[in-house]
């Protein structure tokens, strides 16, 4: 009896250590997409701010920041809108 509660005893401890392996596991994929996910929301911002530059006329102010000078370039406007969808879409389709 002694060696079958020793044995039964060694198999729970075997699955414990297998199941601490597996939350670690688990906890580390977490924290990656939460690392990832943090990255998108930056770019969406970005993003989403990055709209309001087509509302900016030169002598007027900006309708976030009042300033009356705008310095960017539409096409560095467009392309980072367009990297965003790509890498948004990456992201989504990635297999974690």
């Amino acid at each position: 009896m002694a060696l079958l509660e020793k044995l039964e005893k060694e198999i729970s401890n075997l699955e414990v250590i297998k199941l601490s392996q597996e939350i670690e596991t688990l906890n580390k994929k977490l924290e990656k997409l939460k690392r990832e996910y943090e990255k998108l929301m930056e770019q969406k911002s970005f993003t989403d701010l990055s709209k309001f530059r087509v509302l900016l006329k030169d002598n007027k102010p900006c309708p976030l920041c009042g300033s009356l000078t705008h310095c960017w370039d539409k096409r560095k406007y467009e392309n980072s809108a367009r990297n965003f969808d790509k890498k948004q879409l990456e992201v989504l389709t990635k297999k974690h």
